[in-house]
């Protein structure tokens, strides 16, 4: 009975966009989840919201899952034809766009939808049951372009590796090819440089590019945070030493971000021993067990540099110090 009353009224909605708010719709959208409407009514509304989704919020989103057929929290499927049928409807406009007006009221939803998108990733993350696929399938929906910065869409990927200390190295690394270490802020890079869970190879392009952005905004590397020199320090890299040591505009192509041959690095700071360390982590992703993938440990503060260096850390500074001695 619910179930026929909620049909009719998807079929009564006003067809014009913006007559019916983008959060009622959704509020149809979740009833509709949880009376098991036909597929067709939630198509509808799926479709409907699409049409004026930067008037949602995250909260709007998370629609409970009802599905038999995974432990899910939250039905991302929805949510991933919600996200498609925006996207589809943004670039018909574009197309026939007819003011630059309208091209820029089309880029302001896209950038806003963006925001919207990440923070989402930030919720649905903590569910333990959501697979790897679909969280970089939602992530991948956005057009590069629409995040002028990654810091949202990094914090979601913190939390999804807390939640799922399962992941091997290789699932570690395809999720993280989604994040773009130069649109990170100096907090998050930072935070980055000291996470336990992140590809080593991840931490050290941070480093890299942090240093580049430090050396491209004037070439002053004693500018740079004591905390963030400390960090290159660890990792065999003298920032006093070089005012142009990356180009953060380089082009590099998406397979050399993970091959070691590929990884590009300046002349002047190209360090044997990094190196080295680069190649175990990949000749050892198959190797380390699942179960000793280590739990990491809560930061004190997202900018203040660890009293102990971590386990990673201290390896490459124990190696670069008794090379140096030699020398």
């Amino acid at each position: 009975k619910h179930r026929l009353l909620l049909e009719s009224i998807v079929s009564l909605l006003p067809a014009e966009k913006g007559a019916v708010s983008c959060s009622f719709l959704l509020k149809l959208l979740k009833a509709a989840n949880i009376l098991n409407a036909s597929a067709s009514s939630k198509v509808e509304l799926a479709t409907r919201v699409g049409l004026q989704l930067e008037e949602a919020t995250v909260n709007d989103l998370l629609i409970r899952s009802v599905s038999n057929t995974n432990d899910m929290v939250y039905d991302v499927d929805l949510v991933m034809i919600i996200l498609e049928q925006f996207m589809l409807q943004e670039n018909i406009n574009f197309e026939f766009q007819e003011s630059r007006r309208s091209s820029s009221a089309s880029h302001s939803s896209k950038l806003k939808v963006a925001k919207l998108v990440d923070r989402y990733l930030q919720e649905v993350a903590r569910d333990a049951n959501l697979p790897l696929s679909k969280f970089i399938a939602l992530a991948e929906t956005i057009p590069e372009f629409a995040r002028l910065d990654h810091d949202d869409l990094y914090r979601a990927i913190d939390i999804y590796l807390k939640a799922h200390p399962e992941l091997n190295k290789s699932e570690r690394k395809r999720l993280c090819r989604i994040l773009d270490c130069k649109k990170l802020s100096m907090e998050a890079c930072m935070h980055a440089a000291q996470n336990e869970l992140l590809p080593l190879r991840v931490v050290v392009q941070v480093l890299f590019f942090e240093q580049a952005r430090a050396a491209a905004s004037g070439g002053k590397v004693s500018d740079m945070p004591s905390n963030l020199k400390a960090l290159l320090t660890a990792h065999g890299i003298d920032p006093s030493k070089h005012k142009a040591p990356l180009s953060t505009t380089t082009s590099i192509h998406a397979d050399d971000n993970w091959s070691v041959s590929g990884f590009k690095t300046p002349k002047s700071t190209r360090n044997p021993t990094l190196r080295m360390k680069l190649a175990e982590d990949d000749l050892d992703e198959n190797v380390v067990p699942r179960d000793e993938i280590g739990r990491t440990s809560r930061f004190k503060g997202l900018l203040a540099f660890p009293t102990q260096p971590k386990r990673m850390f201290s390896k490459l500074w124990a190696t670069n110090k008794s090379a140096t001695e030699k020398n």
